[in-house]
């Protein structure tokens, strides 16, 4: 392994860091059914089964 394999590997994962969190991918998300946010959702009250308050 040379020594700039370690580097490359880093700024390969800066890059797909970086794409994911563009507006064009959040948009593109956003019409996909699993990453779409419902807005006739109640708010959360009251307490879940797992004990947690909202």
């Amino acid at each position: 392994m040379d020594r700039n394999t370690g580097n490359r590997s880093e700024e390969l994962a800066a890059d797909i860091r970086r794409q994911f969190g563009t507006e064009a991918t959040t948009r593109f998300l956003r019409t996909l059914p699993a990453f779409r946010t419902e807005a006739d959702i109640p708010p959360v009250s009251g307490t879940c089964s797992t004990g947690w308050t909202a």
